[in-house]
Parts: structure tokens; sequence; C-alpha cells
């Protein structure tokens, strides 16, 4: 008979284990031992999270018993509807990469059909992107699909360090046995992990290992050694008090070495600035940290699998590193082993975690200049692009991690505009489609005019919801 895997041991103090250990004590039956073994070392590179999480994350909290008020009043969380890209590139874009429903299909033709031949400015006709623009805020509502907000989607902003502590809070709660400890030594047997030794002098076996703990992480490293793909760069990461809370986006621009990424919280402003190297001489850069962004080939090897930034640390340019951090859990719990063999499950594991890290490192590239001769990324976003200049054709690949409606919208942004365009627009009476949007532009800015600023709705429901603690 198969053995089964009776303990799981998780090693990491991140975002990535707390959110790991949760989900698997969620998932999981009770006869299995979850151990999560948490070092006294801060992990810094959770601030390459880049302080956004996608809407998806409404409902992945939800099913690990955090609930959307939790996020508000026990840490200083606040709404997302995207990110605003202002005066980036060469040709100096401004737009927001925002979150939104499927576009609905006008006239029988797609909704970027119709925009880019009529030339039109997409921001104006999405209704996240026009209440980001005007500061505004209100949670789309559920009972009413005639309402234009309906279509809007939101995510988050947050602070990394608060989150971990609200899932730690969670966690205390649950039947994890949790370890302050580091692990010292590996020992292996036939490329699998048998048991590890604790600075404390305890020894932990386990028929799974969780590696959350970063990208030189004794577990996985022991199994595959160093990162197979690196990139050095630098960061410096500021926090100011909040003077007054801003719209519900992030802002990115370009810098002269790089680019930065700036959020507002309830009460904090976080600003993260990334480049390939800064001026150390500068006083402002004096407190720049040292990073490798990069990846893995593989997430799994052995009956060690690989979670977040252990094997993949993406630039916070977009909100990629929640998605392949939500990506990576996603699949532990869907290919969690049946036995100790594991080969089949860590085959389809490895397949779709190389998709996700692909998916993310096209959508990633396309801001900038993504023409790289030899490479197979650059050949599949060529692709991807020559076939949208030309024709307006959106190319997807197996399990992307940005749906049409992102890349439809960053191609708008960046300013790429098809030479040709669907045939059934040529049999519509575009002046009766002009007439139309001209109509859905007008009836969004009466929408977002009667919806109140973000900063007066957050302090308002945050009110309302400590009122109804009590």
């Amino acid at each position: 008979m198969n053995q089964k895997v009776q303990r799981i041991l998780v090693y990491g103090n991140t975002i990535a284990a707390s959110y790991t250990a949760l989900s698997l004590d969620v998932a999981l039956d009770t006869n299995i031992d979850i151990v999560l073994v948490e070092p006294k070392a801060i992990a810094y590179n959770d601030i390459l999270f880049g302080g956004i999480a996608p809407p998806n994350f409404y409902d992945f909290h939800y099913k690990l018993g955090v609930s959307e008020p939790d996020l508000l009043l026990k840490t200083n969380t606040g709404f997302s509807f995207g990110t605003e890209y202002k005066n980036w590139g060469p040709s100096r874009k401004n737009w927001i990469q925002c979150y939104h429903l499927p576009f609905a299909t006008d006239h029988g033709v797609d909704f970027h059909q119709l925009v880019n031949r009529l030339n039109l400015n997409m921001d104006e006709y999405l209704v996240s992107a026009v209440a980001a623009k005007y500061g505004v805020f209100a949670h789309p509502p559920t009972d009413n699909s005639n309402n234009a907000l309906s279509r809007a989607e939101y995510g988050y902003h947050f602070s990394t360090q608060r989150l971990k502590a609200l899932l730690r809070e969670k966690l205390s709660t649950h039947r994890v046995n949790v370890i302050q400890a580091t692990i010292v030594d590996v020992m292996t047997d036939e490329q699998h992990i048998k048991e590890v030794t604790l600075d404390n002098g305890s020894v932990v076996d386990a028929q799974l290992f969780i590696d959350c703990y970063g990208p030189d992480s004794p577990l996985l490293t022991t199994l595959a050694g160093e990162f197979e793909h690196q990139l050095a760069k630098q960061y410096i990461h500021n926090i100011e008090k909040n003077t007054a809370v801003d719209a519900a986006c992030r802002v990115a621009q370009g810098t002269p070495n790089g680019y930065q990424v700036e959020w507002s919280l309830q009460d904090e402003r976080h600003t993260l600035e990334l480049a390939k190297k800064f001026d150390v001489k500068s006083p402002k850069h004096a407190r720049a940290q040292n990073i490798t962004t990069g990846h893995r080939d593989c997430a799994w090897h052995g009956n060690c699998i690989g979670i977040g930034h252990s094997v993949c640390i993406a630039e916070p340019l977009t909100d990629a590193p929640m998605r392949l951090l939500h990506a990576d859990i996603q699949r532990l719990m869907e290919l969690f082993p049946i036995d100790v063999d594991m080969a089949v499950e860590r085959k389809e594991f490895n397949r779709r975690y190389q998709n996700d890290v692909e998916s993310s490192l096209l959508f990633h590239q396309a801001f900038f200049d993504y023409r790289t001769d030899g490479k197979a990324l650059a050949s599949k976003l060529d692709r991807k692009i020559t076939q949208y200049l030309h024709r307006g054709v959106l190319v997807s690949f197996d399990l992307e991690l940005f749906n049409k409606e992102d890349w439809t919208i960053q191609h708008a942004g960046m300013g790429r505009t098809p030479m040709f365009h669907d045939r059934l627009v040529d049999e519509l009476d575009l002046a009766l489609v002009d007439e139309h949007f001209k109509r859905q532009k007008a009836g969004l800015r009466h929408l977002v005019s009667k919806m109140p600023p973000y900063a007066d709705y957050l302090h308002k429901l945050l009110i309302y919801l400590r009122n109804k603690q009590f």
C-alpha cells in the first residue's frame, strides 16, 4: 500500500508561509499534521508584492476565514481599482490599468474593435478607470446588473507586515503547530528531504516540505541549487504618514534608473522605487537594498514545493506577484499528493507553474521594449502584439494569469492601434454607434459624479464597521 502524507512542514517567516499554512489547515483532513517553522529573520522580499492584490483575493480571504471587515479594521488595508501609469515610456502615456468584468459585445462586435475604429479613449468607457480618475469609490452593487458600477471590480492596497500579522492571528486559533526556529541542516535521500535540524536542536521529519522562505532557502537550494534566472536590482521603500487618502489606485511612473510605485493606505503612504543600480552617493539612495528578481525552472523538486518568492520573485510593476502567489497556493490545493510518490502531481504542478511565470513575464515585458532576438518569450510576446497591431486579435496562450480585459486595457494604454479592424464594423451605422458611446460616456460621468470621494467613503465605512461590532 502506498504511504500517505502524514506531516507537512512549511518553512518561512513570510506572507506566503502564512497564506500557505492557513490554506492547508482549512483544506486538509485533521489527521494530517501541519508544522510551520518560522525563523526570526525579517522577510525583506515581502515588500516586492507591491502592496496590491487583485479582486480574486476577496474570495481567497473569505475561504480562509478572513473577511473584508477583518482586513479593514485589523490592518490598514484600502481598496484598489488598479494602477495608474503616468508619463509611461518614451511616448509618455497615461492610463489606468483597472480591473473589469468581461467587456460586453456591442452591436455584435468586440468592444475594443469599436473603440479603435471610432478612435476613442478606452479609459473614458471603463467605469473602474473613470471612478479612479475622479477619486471616488463605492462597492459595486450585486442586485442591479443594469447599474454600470456592477461591471467594476476592485482589489486591495495593503501593508504586507500588517496583513501577515492578521493571518498569523487567524493561525493561532487553528491546529497548525508553529515553531519559532531556523533550519540549520537538511538531510536528504535520493533527491528527497527526510528531515531538518533546527537551531533549537530539534529534528523534524515530514513527507512533504513547503518552501516559503525565499530565494536562498536551505530547502529548495539543497535539492535544486540557486535560482536559474537572476537579475540583480536595488530598491528603496519609504513609508510616510498619510495626510489624506488618495484615489483607490496605485500610481506607477518611470524614474531615471527604473520606476516607482506608490499606494495609499488608511494611515500610511508607501513608495517603492526599483532600479538596476542607484547612485549610492545620493542621500536619497543611501538606504537602497539589494534584491534578486528571477525564477526557478521548476517549483517542485522531490518532496519539496516552492511557494511565492522561493521560486519566483516578480517585479511589482503590476499585481503579478500576488497573482503568482495565489496561483501557487491554488495549484498546491488542487494537486496535493495522494501518496509519497508525487510524480504525477509534481509534473503537472511544474507545467502550470512554468505557464504562470511565463505569462507574468509576458505581461510585464509588454510595458517595455519587448523585442529581444533569439528568446522564446520574446517570440510569444511578438506574436501577441503583432497580431493585435495587425487586426486587433487578442492572442491567448494556455492558462494565462492576465485575461483578455487586462491585455486590451494595456494595449490601449500603451497606444497600440491595429492597422485593420473587424469587417463586421463596416456593416454597422457608425454614426449610431458613435452616439451610443457618447451616451455611455455621459452616463459614466453622471454615475461617478454621484459617488462619494474615496477618502469619505472609506472613513464612513470604517465608522460603520466599528459600530457594528458592538
